[in-house]
Formats: C-alpha cells, structure tokens, sequence
C-alpha cells in the first residue's frame, strides 16, 4: 500500500486535530492488512478528534500490535494517546473467522460519541473494558439481543442512544436514566418486549423518541404509559410501525401536549 502521500500530507497537519474515515472499497475484501497505513495514523493519534472505520476485518487490533516491551518475558500492549478523541465509529462486515478485540478507549478522556455496527456480542457485552462510560454521551450499537438496563446503568451521562436492528431488547428490572433525550430504537420484527418497556422503563428528560418495526404497537398501552410514567416532554416522536387501529393512534396524539414534531413513515413489510 502506498503511503508516500499520506505521510506527506500528515507532516503538514502536525498540530491539528483530525478526522480519520478509514474504510475499504466494496469488491476489495480480501486486501493485506494495511500494516504500514495503520501504523503511519498511529503515529498522529494525539491529533484524532474522529475516528471512523468501515471494513471487512478487524484491522483496528494493529494498533495495539506494537508492544512496549518491559522485559523479554512479560511485553505489555502499546496504549495509544488519544487525548483529542471525541468520536468513534466501528463497522465490520466480515466476523465469523475472526476473534475480535477492541481498540481499548478507556483513558480517551474527550470521548463522547461510540457507535459499534456489526460486531459480535461478546464485544458488545465487555463494552464497559474498552470506553470511558461515565463520559459517553451518545451511542450507537447494532445488536440481536441486549439488556437495557445494563447499558444505562453502565452510562450515567448519556443524553442519545440508538439500538439498530434489535431483536430481542429484555428489560428485567425498571429502568430509570434522568439525563437520556433521544430514543431510537430500531426493530427487525415485532416489538415483542414492548409490554416490558411499557411498564418498566422511565426517562423524564427525553425530548425526542423514534420507534422503527415491522410489526404492530399498541400505543395507547405502550407508547403513552411509557410516557406519562416518564412524566418527559416530548417534541418530537417518529414512528415506522403498523398502525391498525387509528383511533388508538390518534388518542395517543391528543394526549402529547408537548408534541411539536411528528413523523409518520410507512414501515417496511412484514415478512
């Protein structure tokens, strides 16, 4: 892979601060890892404020490959300085061969935003080893199964989260975040925990709440007790759901005094 211009180009940004897409064009999975390019952006990593990597592999493990070596017995993991960082964005295609690590973030002081696609749950699961939590104010992850619960209480300051192609999202205990505002939650099917949801979750600072599955809610029961219990003020609510009865709907409407903005988009059909 040639490097000559990067490196040039990176001489000249000394200083300041970065913004990394780092990603693979499609038809070309089956590149050499990209050694030398890894290596070359770690070199600036006090520079990055974003860092974004869409690929087939997990070649972010490069990073962390250089060893700093205390004794010939023991060598320890490199910690790449990332006092700048602020955002993170992970996406991989390719997982099933592969035994994924994560690029541990938890001494990023500035980082506030992680968005995780694709990667398997047991990653998911330790995120709490590799981020700052207590910073984190938005996320993002791509999941099958989850339990809500556990992030929020892993999370005190998050203000956004989004949960994409969620399949099963268990909520076994109540739930009570003070600082969330928004609320996505994306479904691949029907939205069968949504009874728990109804009865078990409270956010009362959620100003925004998006709900996208191709199965049908009960709103009234729901969507509106989750509300009231929350005691929040909503100003923006956007649903991609089924709606088959439109008095419940429209009943639910009514009752959002706060409302200010509504999105109605037709769902995706059920298979």
């Amino acid at each position: 892979m040639q490097t000559d211009l990067l490196e040039e180009w990176l001489a000249r940004a000394k200083g300041r601060k970065l913004n990394i897409y780092l990603g693979e064009a499609k038809g070309n999975c089956g590149m050499k890892p990209p050694f030398s390019l890894m290596r070359l952006l770690m070199g600036c990593s006090e520079q990055w404020q974003g860092v974004h990597f869409d690929m087939s592999k997990p070649w972010w493990v490069i990073f962390t490959l250089t060893a700093t070596v205390t004794n010939a017995a023991q060598p320890r993991p490199r910690i790449v300085p990332l006092p700048n960082l602020r955002s993170i964005s992970i996406r991989v295609s390719e997982l099933k061969r592969y035994s994924v690590h994560m690029l541990n973030l938890s001494l990023a002081p500035s980082l506030r935003s992680v968005g995780l696609f694709n990667l398997p749950e047991h990653v998911i699961d330790r995120v709490t080893d590799y981020f700052p939590c207590a910073r984190i104010t938005e996320l993002t992850l791509t999941i099958s199964s989850t339990e809500l619960g556990d992030i929020l209480c892993h999370f005190p300051r998050l203000q956004s989260l989004s949960l994409i192609d969620c399949a099963e999202l268990r909520v076994r205990r109540s739930a009570i975040h003070e600082t969330l505002r928004n609320l996505i939650i994306h479904c691949k099917d029907e939205w069968n925990w949504s009874l728990a949801f109804g009865k078990a979750v409270t956010f009362p600072a959620l100003q925004r709440l998006e709900i996208v599955c191709s199965g049908h809610v009960d709103y009234s029961r729901i969507i509106l007790s989750f509300i009231r219990r929350s005691q929040c003020h909503l100003t923006s609510l956007t649903i991609e759901c089924y709606i088959p009865a439109e008095h419940d709907f429209i009943n639910m409407l009514f009752s959002l005094d706060s409302l200010s903005e509504l999105h109605i988009r037709n769902p995706k059909p059920l298979h």
